[in-house]
């Protein structure tokens, strides 16, 4: 090739180059030509965005979103790993006494002295929690465990439904045995009031006043006896009473007497002749109740009053009148 010919092959080189100028650049930084700035010169932009998603913008990225026009940041330094890593890591992190030795960065921090707190060192698995407590965890129990578990269970279920039944069985027997203590005398009589619906309310004011005047007379008569080891009267019912003339209240009542004393036909029967002679003396503490008179009845006696001085037999429940009387009760003068 003579020099003409080179000179006109140059010249078309030079026209195609200013037709395609990138063209050129690429070709001369690919041939090892043009200056350091023309050859380290970005030929696009590559954004990835927040959803994971890129996309690559040529020519300098020139036509990439300005929101994603952000200036460059320094490069982080890298450097080797020094000694006083790990004791800038713990000083940063510091480990509450007796915990476990912290996993990170895929490996164990050495693990301090903690003493009588030390703990071994261990890969954490899958299933640890985030306490780090799954060791803690009791193990499954197995199918004899849980069924032992289980009989233990009924057992102490049952033994405390047995236990309260017992309980509500025997406590009322055991009240209704310390209220009634003692010996006791049963009996009845009819006051001379008419009987009211009231009396059928142990609640009423009714009710309760008419109890509390019994007993306080019944109480008075027997304490004030130097006969009997009198402990209490308790009223066990208010009834509808009736006599042949009137509409009448009759009182059911126990009388209990101290530990030791011994109930027998004769001691009823005095009871009955004590109660009957206060009820008929001239001035008697039931005048207020109107004690409806031959009303008086003692549960398992004879019910017979012998007067003057008449000796009572509980054999038959008659009389032996003294010199100068006669009648079922020597009460009538010979």
């Amino acid at each position: 090739m003579n020099s003409r010919d080179g000179r006109r092959g140059r010249a078309g080189q030079r026209a195609r180059a200013a037709s395609y100028p990138n063209r050129a650049r690429r070709a001369r930084a690919q041939n090892g030509t043009g200056s350091v700035a023309a050859r380290n010169a970005p030929i696009g932009a590559l954004v990835i965005s927040r959803d994971g998603g890129s996309k690559f913008y040529p020519e300098g990225g020139r036509d990439r979103p300005a929101s994603s026009r952000r200036s460059a940041r320094d490069p982080s330094p890298i450097r080797r790993k020094r000694d006083d890593d790990d004791l800038e890591f713990e000083s940063k992190h510091p480990r509450p006494l007796g915990a476990q030795a912290v996993y990170y960065n895929n490996s164990f921090v050495e693990k301090p002295d903690f003493g009588a707190y030390d703990m071994p060192m261990r890969r954490p698995r899958d299933d640890d929690d985030d306490d780090g407590g799954s060791e803690m965890n009791d193990p499954p129990l197995s199918p004899q465990q849980a069924s032992c578990r289980s009989f233990l269970i009924f057992t102490c279920v049952a033994l405390v439904v047995i236990v309260v039944v017992a309980l509500a069985i025997i406590l009322p027997v055991a009240l209704v045995a310390s209220n009634s203590s003692g010996p006791t005398v049963t009996g009845t009589v009819q006051l001379g009031t008419a009987f009211i619906t009231a009396y059928d309310n142990v609640g009423s004011t009714e009710y309760n006043n008419l109890v509390t005047d019994f007993t306080a007379v019944m109480d008075g008569i027997f304490q004030a006896s130097t006969t009997f080891s009198f402990s209490e009267t308790k009223v066990t019912d208010l009834a509808s009473g009736t006599t042949t003339s009137t509409a009448t209240t009759l009182v059911s009542f126990s009388l209990v007497f101290s530990s030791g004393t011994e109930i027998t036909p004769l001691f009823r029967n005095n009871v009955y002749g004590f109660v009957y002679t206060e009820i008929n003396k001239a001035v008697s503490p039931f005048a207020a109740l109107a004690v409806v008179t031959g009303t008086l009845s003692i549960t398992d006696s004879c019910n017979v009053y012998c007067q003057n001085a008449g000796v009572l037999s509980v054999l038959d429940c008659t009389c032996t009148c003294s010199s100068g009387f006669s009648g079922n009760t020597c009460q009538t003068p010979a």
